[in-house]
């Protein structure tokens, strides 16, 4: 007759819910866009996390693992603080293969982040989340990342579902504040890790303040701001932190303005509708949340429709609801092409400038439009793309 082991089948069932959860994030990544070597790096992570487990060893191999573990941890963290992606991903993926744990996890997920890899961070926190069903980390860090993609409604869903596991949970209460509030932004304990929630950055001047959102052009030597953000010199950085001082060398209109980079940022030209964006139309906006520090943040894209024609040329109604703020993001269609900037009126309602109109004064340096395409982009891969050219407007007083 066999003998009933109550912890040994409770590690069973949690292995086994990890090894299913593991096996959904792989599913996810593969279907939603990394690549191939991508989801099998993911596959690989999961096995080496679960044999040996740490229950298995003496308590002088624990010991000792775990204290490796947590040297890997720190080296870790401390590679993202000089945003040296690559030294993060090795101590993190090393410390996620001594043990299938939620803080190392969180680590990884906020240097695929970091990295500029949105779809690859989101595979991996869904495994986070439901894997570690006893850590509200990864359910925070879950809900923030699907906000930003303009899955609004499915974070709430999360934050709603995980607070019933963790109830008056401070970190996951934060959360949903700042995410009902429509002007999400990580303070105090939203940026302690693991469950961090925002990009770490090089340093800007002190005592400066995030204006507005700009877009990179001409290969990220140049960038195109809100006119009422940019005074003689400003500074730009990208959603990977990286920073760059520039100044205005060109006012096109009352609402833009071109300035220089003094370093160029990293990122790839959007694509150009080939013709403007018709009314009814769908239309994404990825603008940064205006704040009255310097913080640095990911920006947030929103979904909505494109407005009826405005009153002037090359100009909409935006029709996509954001928050306050003096604008300047993309807006791009369905296919992730750049149909124009929006752009605020002192009536409060959003337009956006249109590609044709601002291709006369900038010409090639804005690029140059892609062939008729109807095929849809999912919308984090839209998202992915801009996390580069999508700078923040910081004003350094």
């Amino acid at each position: 007759m066999s003998t009933h082991n109550p912890i040994q089948s409770g590690r069973a069932r949690r292995a086994l819910m990890a090894a299913l959860a593991g096996a959904a994030a792989v599913r996810l990544a593969e279907a939603s866009g990394p690549s191939a070597a991508a989801a099998a790096r993911l596959r690989q992570l999961m096995e080496q996390a679960r044999a040996p487990t740490p229950a298995m060893l003496s308590s002088e191999e624990q010991a000792k693992r775990m204290k490796q573990r947590s040297a890997l941890l720190a080296r870790g963290e401390a590679g993202l603080q000089s945003l040296d992606v690559q030294a993060a991903l090795a101590a993190f993926e090393r410390a996620a293969a001594l043990m299938h744990a939620a803080d190392s996890e969180m680590g990884l997920v906020r240097t695929y982040m970091q990295g500029g890899e949105y779809r690859r961070a989101m595979a991996f926190v869904a495994h986070t989340a439901n894997a570690h069903r006893d850590n509200a980390g990864g359910a925070a860090l879950y809900a923030w990342l699907l906000n930003l993609g303009g899955h609004g409604l499915n974070a709430q869903r999360m934050l709603a579902e995980a607070q019933e596991r963790f109830a008056g949970d401070a970190l996951l209460q934060t959360v949903q504040r700042q995410l009902q509030s429509r002007v999400p932004h990580a303070t105090g304990a939203l940026l302690q890790a693991p469950a961090r929630l925002a990009p770490y950055a090089k340093p800007v001047p002190a005592g400066a303040r995030c204006r507005a959102t700009g877009l990179l052009i001409d290969e990220g030597r140049r960038a195109l701001v809100p006119a009422t953000a940019s005074r003689d010199a400003v500074w730009l950085r990208n959603g990977l932190g990286q920073v760059s001082r520039a100044s205005v060398e060109t006012r096109l209109s009352n609402d833009l303005s071109v300035v220089r980079l003094a370093q160029p940022l990293p990122g790839s030209a959007a694509m150009l509708a080939p013709s403007d964006a018709f009314p009814g139309s769908v239309a994404f906006a990825v603008e940064y949340v205006t704040a009255i520090d310097a913080s640095p943040s990911w920006p947030v894209l929103t979904g909505g429709f494109l407005g009826a024609a405005g009153a002037g040329a090359g100009v909409r109604s935006l029709g996509v609801e954001l928050p306050p703020g003096p604008r300047g993001g993309p807006v791009f269609d369905a296919s992730g092409r750049l149909i124009g900037l929006a752009a605020a009126t002192r009536r409060g309602a959003d337009r956006v400038l249109l590609v044709s109109a601002l291709r006369v004064p900038l010409g090639e340096r804005l690029g140059e439009p892609t062939a008729a395409n109807t095929n849809k982009r999912p919308v984090d891969e839209i998202y992915e793309s801009a996390l580069q050219s999508v700078v923040q407007v910081i004003d350094a007083v």
